[in-house]
Formats: structure tokens, C-alpha cells, sequence
């Protein structure tokens, strides 16, 4: 079984910095560990109806169930084998989630697709994040060349556009792929990575191909999927010095999303998809 993986980030100042941490499942699935930082601002976990308009290109965010943690809370997102997905604390015990006898959902989760059958139309899981100095940093004993992505090797993602004075702000779309869609992987850096091409549907039934990707491949043995990871960096739209944006699965209706610090947007959220910046 794959150990911990601590997947970190060595900014542009030279520091190594902890972002998050996968966590693989004896029983099928893995566990990522939301990244900490070192101020002292409160985040919220979410459970939100979605609704895809323009094609897919932007969100309609209405909150749903919201659940608030502070900087000292481990807060954990679990990807379980039957698509179950939630958030989950050991240090907070108001962040409540699971499943009721029937199976159904509560709290802070939901069913999505299932780990043998992911979504393959992009990303499962999305994480924008900014101001890399306010993040903790990582012991030199834990770093592994294998899981550690370089600020100034992020590309910039094919759709975004950046004003002048604009500052910037980095992006990891999560994808989990099946090890039975093979593919060619191949050793960079230090790390394995892949090439990834995936169809886009569109509400009117049509299709197209999005841009070809460089991801970087974390594997899950002896689990039948693999984590691929592309890196991108983006705009700063975010008002706070510092802090993330991290956008679980969907049920198709309703997904998982948080934010340090605490997003403020009343009941209703209009913005777009990082995948279409």
C-alpha cells in the first residue's frame, strides 16, 4: 500500500512549503488533508447546489450547509471506492458528516461517482490557492522530489488573461484516472507525468476536445486508479493576502467546496470555473 504522500510546493523565494496530504485507504479511496496555514482566519466548508450555465463555463453557487473551522482544525476531504465523498475533522467535532442506514448521505457529503468509474470530462477536484509566504513550511526530512511542484515550472492555464498589475495566483486540477486507460508515463524532474486529453460535453449533446494537458501522476497502488495533477498559475481575483479555494465532486446537483479564509458571499455565488479561466 502507497505510504502517506505529502505533496508540497517550493515557492519563488526557495522555501519549501506544505500544501496538502493524500492519505490512501486500506479499504479503497484516499483522504487529502486541507493545507494549514500560519495566520489566524476562519475558513468555511460548504455543501452547495451547482447549477452549469454557458456551456459549462460558469457556476451558479447557492449554500446548502456550511460548517465554519478555524487555522488550528486538520480538516479532512475522503474520496471513498463507492463514490461517497466528505469532509471530516479530528480536532472539530462540529464538522459532522457520514451516512444514514439506508445509505444516504448527511452532513457535509454526498455520493458522487465511484473510484472504478471517475468523472472523465475534467477535473474531480480543483484547488486555487495564493500568497505561498503565509503558508506553513515543509521539514526537509519529509520532502520527496516525487510530490514536489516548483512555482516558476507552473504554466499559465491556456484560458486565463492577466491585466497589468494583476497578481498571481496558482491552480491544481485533480483528476483521477484508471489504471486500465493505460497511457505512457514517463520520468521528469524527478517525477512522473503523463499527457492527458479529455472530450468535453456540452448541454446541447455536442463535444470537443480540450487542450492537451501535462499532468503530473501520483500512484495509488495497489488501488486501480492513479491521481494526476496538472499545475497551472492564474490571476489573483482574491481580496486576502493569502489563503485557498478547494472544489470537491459533484452529485450532478450539489458538491463540496472550502475556502481560507471564509469566502463572503451571502446566499449566492456567480463565478467562473477554474477549468475555463
Amino acid at each position: 500500500m502507497t505510504d502517506k504522500i505529502n505533496i508540497c510546493v517550493l515557492d519563488n523565494d526557495g522555501m519549501y512549503r506544505k500544501f496538502f496530504k493524500i492519505i490512501p485507504y486500506h479499504s479503497g479511496g484516499f483522504a487529502l488533508v486541507l493545507p494549514r496555514l500560519i495566520d489566524k482566519q476562519i475558513g468555511r466548508l460548504e455543501k452547495t447546489f451547482i447549477t452549469y450555465k454557458n456551456f459549462g463555463t460558469h457556476l451558479d453557487i447557492k449554500r446548502d450547509e456550511t460548517k465554519q473551522y478555524s487555522a488550528k482544525d486538520i480538516v479532512k476531504f475522503s474520496y471513498h471506492l463507492d463514490g461517497f465523498v466528505q469532509f471530516s475533522s479530528a480536532t472539530n467535532n462540529r464538522i459532522v458528516s457520514g451516512r444514514y442506514p439506508d445509505g444516504t448521505p448527511k452532513g457535509l457529503g454526498i455520493i458522487s461517482r465511484p473510484l472504478s468509474n471517475p468523472v472523465s470530462t475534467g477535473p474531480s477536484i480543483t484547488i486555487t490557492f495564493w500568497g505561498l509566504d503565509k503558508f506553513e513550511k515543509e521539514s526537509s526530512r519529509k520532502l520527496d522530489s516525487n510530490y514536489i511542484f516548483e512555482a516558476k515550472k507552473s504554466v499559465l492555464h491556456p484560458k486565463a488573461q492577466f491585466n497589468k498589475g494583476d497578481e498571481k495566483a496558482y491552480a491544481m486540477a485533480i483528476y483521477l484516472i484508471p489504471n486500465s486507460l493505460g497511457g505512457r508515463i514517463f520520468k521528469k524532474d524527478g517525477g512522473k507525468y503523463a499527457y492527458l486529453t479529455m472530450m468535453q460535453g456540452l448541454p446541447n449533446g455536442k463535444a470537443f476536445v480540450r487542450l492537451r494537458e501535462l499532468v503530473r501522476i501520483i500512484e495509488m497502488n495497489p488501488q486501480n486508479f492513479r491521481i494526476a495533477i496538472s499545475w497551472f498559475f492564474i490571476p489573483k481575483k482574491a481580496t486576502s493576502d493569502s489563503g485557498y479555494v478547494f472544489f470537491g465532486p459533484t452529485d450532478g446537483r450539489r458538491g463540496l467546496s472550502a475556502s481560507y479564509p471564509a469566502i463572503d458571499y451571502g446566499n449566492r455565488l456567480l463565478m467562473k470555473d477554474i477549468t475555463y479561466l
